[in-house]
């Protein structure tokens, strides 16, 4: 069924049955023909119409496999973080993704320890109320930190 991952059937005898469905849970919002569509982690339009009661999803620039793959993660690991996310898009084999003005860059399969690490220098950058334009969580062990110019 469209917008169904998987669904497990049990019996417990002598008439229960029980069924859990697992559905396809939209990560992002995405241009499609006639409007807007929703785009779940694997990257696959979901066939749900979003013109009704929308939901509060970033906008992913295209149906694009890494985009929803980073989204999902970052939803996942630092859901405070996606709720922050407005745009994201693929830049070459990486994702940026676009908050208040800022830009967050991941490569195309970011790990819980990238996504907190990058969540970390946000934290402690408001702490000391310093200003950036982007943080760059693509390399092992480091987030790299690009100004505000002035």
């Amino acid at each position: 069924m469209p917008g169904v991952r998987g669904a497990v059937l049990t019996r417990r005898i002598p008439g229960t049955l029980s069924i859990v469905v697992e559905e396809a849970v939209p990560v992002a919002l995405t241009p499609a023909e006639g409007g807007m569509a929703l785009l779940d982690s694997s990257g696959a339009v979901l066939p749900f119409d979003p013109s009704g009661p929308a939901p509060d999803l970033p906008i992913a620039a295209t149906a694009d496999r890494s985009v929803a793959r980073v989204l999902a993660a970052v939803r996942q690991y630092e859901p405070g973080l996606y709720d922050q996310v407005e745009t994201a898009r693929r830049v070459g084999g990486d994702v940026v993704l676009d908050l208040d003005g800022r830009r967050l860059w991941f490569g195309p399969e970011p790990t819980a320890e990238d996504i907190r690490s990058v969540m970390a220098v946000v934290q402690d950058l408001a702490r000391q109320r310093r200003a950036y334009e982007e943080l760059d969580g693509r390399y092992a062990g480091q987030v790299i930190v690009r100004r505000t110019a002035g």
